[in-house]
């Protein structure tokens, strides 16, 4: 025990030297400490003391004096000097706790809560010559690593829903409730006792003359064990999970402890033959010890192996109602029904330490799974934390509940109490409430976690809180939710009733699955339709927003279009004029021309004519001349001298005459010739120019002719345009409206997205009943198995 606790006691050591010299320490030397007499009495006279004074002591505390509010009331201690924050007096003046004070008005100012909370945490002195005594704070984080998991996996009976069970070396046990003389089917009685395996998705409930084990998950019966001596008073699992204890019996007439092997039904230890019913019962960790308690005071403890009594606790002054070794077997908790609580060496029966505290019944214990802290639960309404090293309480935990009857500490070091106002509440080490769970409608008697019920989508075990009160209902909680999650009755129908229930369960949910598949097909098609109908919508919009801003584009760009067209038909226009102004110039100027030709020809012939006439008439001249020449020589050859020489001189001027003729005739001929080749050339040049005229005619008719095409042309362009101007006109005119009203329907549109997402989240948030239904579907398959299996056994 020394060597186990001595590393814990050497941190508590190092850490209770600091917290002890906070006052002498931590306090500023020129600031003045908080006292009673001067600072605290004047904030309790203005708020407290007119309903807790030495006369009138409501609650039993008095405050209007320093030692009667140092000592407390009827609950116990209000002021734990160096903790503020959880001193019951603060916690009910800042209305953390129940009841609130005052009970029906605002809670105290926060400068009075500030110096009430300081004066506490500086000591709580009664004046300036006061000694400050602050209790050590203890470390509350799990100390040493718990006891590691059992190789293997979790012990658990096998599954009487699953056929290739029973075909196994173990077989499923019998889930038909053992039938209790005057019960009403399907109504159980108080649940007296229950208890959750540490390991494995397993929950044991008390019944008459039976122990119900249920899957903490399916919260499905899994096996029934026969208590045939009465009523189990006491459930507990051991260390392993493996085996579970019962301690129960009849009053008056018998009481012992079972210890079972959950994972085959056997009973494997018959232990104590009281001639009362036992109270409670615990098993050690290595198994080797049972020990019960028992309505004469006395705690026993038997050897497991041979049922021999090994030593007995007669501390006690009362009924022992609460036991529990501790997970690493050293210490054994022993409580009795008037507040008496003490720690044992497990092994030799010695007294270990005496806990003093509790002033009534000690209803539960439970330790911590690296044995490092005890909790103990009473009907004093608080639950008190010790350090089983040295015996000092770590910490007292009002709960405020008519009386604690359960606690159970979870594998995270947080724990749950069960109170006799029907209360469930989940705490963590510093006596602060994480969770309370919503109210039974009776006492709540028990309370256990199931470390390992549910299986987690990253691979860690999710726990579940189940608590058991005076109706004969389990509820079923999640630590992290204040929300009702489950709740079963642990006295389960005849097989028979339970096929029949659920034959009738899967109908329904099939009804009703197929029901919420429809309800979230319309409402995933209505919104697929609405998004659909925006996107169409939308899309309709820009597009004919974008189809107005091409049309106003276009019919800018026609009109400017039009206007040039109209610009180039009349650049057309009176280029066509000209042209044909032109050619008809050309035309009048081709006909002059061929007039001037024709008179050149006919001047040519003219005077080919008269060269002709003028060379004939020379030619006649010349002859003549030739002739009067000749006449003249043959004058002269035949006139005498006389005459020859009158003849000479007449042959003279004949050959003179001749010779001019000659002369006259080749001047003629050339003066013909030059006229007639400038005549020709004349004539060329006329035609040459007719020619080029005739062209230049021919061309300006032709460019005439294109201008006339171009003015078509450029008419038919600006009829097009005008035709396609007035198009876009209309466009542009008639766009806005159905802008208008494809922004009115996009509108709408966009407007039944919102409801149909609505309809739709709805629709999903709805239980899907098909994972539901499967399940029991699965179970009716599971109870038919079983049903035919069981049958078949008997």
């Amino acid at each position: 025990m020394t060597s186990r606790l001595a590393p814990f006691a050497a941190v508590l050591l190092a850490c209770s030297l600091p917290l002890s010299a906070v006052g002498a320490d931590e306090e500023k030397k020129d600031e003045k400490p908080l006292t009673y007499d001067e600072d605290v009495l004047p904030v309790l006279r203005a708020n407290c003391v007119g309903c807790h004074n030495a006369e009138k002591q409501e609650g039993g505390l008095n405050m209007s004096q320093f030692a009667a509010l140092m000592q407390g009331g009827g609950s116990g201690e209000v002021v734990t000097p160096g903790d503020g924050e959880f001193s019951y007096l603060y916690m009910l003046a800042a209305h953390q706790a129940e009841p609130k004070m005052p009970p029906n008005g605002a809670k105290m100012a926060d400068a009075d809560l500030a110096i009430l909370k300081k004066w506490i945490d500086t000591g709580a002195r009664e004046n300036a010559g006061s000694k400050v005594k602050i209790k050590p704070k203890e470390d509350l984080s799990l100390g040493a690593a718990p006891i590691g998991r059992p190789e293997g996996p979790p012990p658990m009976p096998p599954n009487p829903y699953d056929a290739a069970a029973y075909e196994g070396e173990l077989k499923p046990l019998s889930v038909e409730a053992i039938p209790v003389e005057g019960r009403v089917a399907g109504r159980a009685d108080a649940v007296t006792a229950m208890a959750a395996s540490q390991w494995a998705p397993l929950v044991a409930v008390a019944g008459e003359g039976q122990v119900l084990l249920f899957h903490a998950d399916s919260l499905q019966p899994v096996g029934v064990l026969p208590f045939p001596e009465g009523r189990p008073m006491s459930l507990k699992f051991s260390t392993n999970g493996r085996l579970l204890i019962a301690g129960g019996g009849r009053g008056a007439y018998r009481g012992l402890a079972v210890v079972w092997d959950v994972t085959t039904g056997d009973r494997v230890a018959e232990i104590g033959d009281e001639p009362d019913s036992v109270l409670c019962a615990d098993i050690s960790p290595d198994q080797s010890l049972v020990v019960i308690g028992t309505t004469n005071k006395k705690a026993k403890v038997y050897a497991v192996a041979t049922g021999e009594l090994v030593y007995m606790v007669e501390k006690a002054t009362d009924w022992v109602t609460s036991v529990g070794f501790s997970p690493d077997g050293v210490l054994l908790a022993v409580g009795d029904r008037v507040g008496g609580l003490s720690l044992w060496e497990a092994s030799s029966g010695l007294l270990y330490s005496d806990l003093r505290g509790h002033s009534d019944a000690i209803t539960d214990v439970s330790w911590r799974a690296d044995s490092n802290l005890l909790a103990s639960a009473s009907l004093d309404d608080t639950v008190h934390l010790w350090n089983p090293e040295d015996g000092a309480l770590v910490r007292k935990v009002d709960i405020k509940v008519n009386g604690v009857e359960s606690a159970a500490f979870a594998a995270d070091g947080t724990f749950a109490t069960a109170g006799r106002n029907g209360e469930a509440m989940l705490w963590d080490l510093g006596g602060k409430q994480l969770k309370k769970f919503p109210k039974r409608p009776d006492f709540a008697l028990s309370v256990a976690i199931a470390d390992e019920a549910v299986p987690g989508p990253d691979g860690k075990p999710q726990p579940r809180i189940f608590v058991g009160d005076w109706t004969g209902v389990v509820a079923v909680f999640k630590p992290d939710s204040d929300q009702l999650l489950a709740e079963f009755s642990p006295n389960p129908p005849a097989l028979t009733e339970r096929l029949a229930a659920a034959e009738a369960k899967v109908q329904e949910l099939t009804a009703a699955a197929e029901a919420v598949a429809k309800r979230k097909a319309e409402a995933a098609a209505a919104l697929e339709r609405a998004r659909e109908a925006k996107k169409t919508t939308a899309e309709k919009v820009a597009a004919i927003d974008k189809q107005r801003n091409e049309a106003t584009q276009m019919q800018k760009s026609l009109a400017d279009a039009h206007g040039k067209a109209k610009k180039s038909l009349a650049d057309a226009q009176a280029a066509a004029q000209k042209a044909t102004q032109e050619a008809a110039k050309a035309a009048e100027a081709a006909k002059a021309s061929q007039m001037q030709i024709a008179a050149a020809e006919k001047a040519v012939q003219t005077a080919e004519s008269e060269t002709s006439k003028a060379v004939s008439e020379a030619e006649n001249a010349l002859t003549d001349a030739e002739k009067a020449l000749a006449e003249a020589e043959e004058a002269v050859k035949a006139a005498n001298e006389e005459q020859a020489d009158a003849a000479r001189k007449t042959a003279e001027a004949a050959r003179k005459k001749l010779d001019e003729a000659k002369k006259t005739a080749e001047e003629a001929r050339k003066s013909a010739e030059v006229k007639m080749e400038e005549a020709r050339k004349a004539v060329e040049e006329l035609k040459k120019k007719g020619e080029e005229t005739d062209a230049a005619a021919e061309k300006a008719t032709a460019a005439a002719k294109t201008a006339e095409d171009a003015v078509k042309a450029a008419d038919a362009e600006t009829k097009r345009l005008a035709a396609e101007l007035a198009v876009a006109e209309e466009t542009v005119k008639r766009l806005p409206k159905e802008l208008e009203e494809a922004k009115k329907a996009a509108d709408a549109a966009d407007k039944a997205v919102a409801p149909a997402e609505e309809k739709k989240k709805e629709a999903d948030a709805l239980a899907d009943p098909a994972a539901e239904r499967d399940a029991a579907a699965a179970r009716l398959a599971g109870l038919k198995v079983a049903i035919e299996r069981m049958t078949k056994a008997e």
